[in-house]
């Protein structure tokens, strides 16, 4: 999904803080988060839209994806949330 759009559209340019990322797009594992690292870099990624009969196969597959890139979030439980913060950036 992610490959066929990056081909279509050129490589990605904008800087990603916080990539919200359909879950599927993970199902090569370390394979697609490679890709998607490469790809987008984002700071972040929030793995999004598992269906509930998946949920624990998704909070374990999360925590082998958190080996490769430590900034990965599931939540697993509706309405979960978290605060991420990012470093102040001054401009010139």
């Amino acid at each position: 999904m992610l490959q066929n759009y990056i081909v279509e559209n050129k490589k990605w340019t904008d800087s990603i803080d916080v990539a919200f990322l359909y879950y599927e797009l993970f199902n090569k594992g370390v394979f697609d988060l490679n890709y998607i690292f490469d790809t987008l870099n984002p700071a972040y990624i929030v793995i999004m839209h598992v269906p509930s009969s998946k949920v624990e196969e998704w909070t374990n597959r999360t925590v082998q994806l958190k080996i490769k890139f430590k900034n990965i979030l599931f939540f697993k439980n509706s309405m979960d949330s978290t605060t991420i913060h990012f470093p102040l950036i001054e401009n010139d």
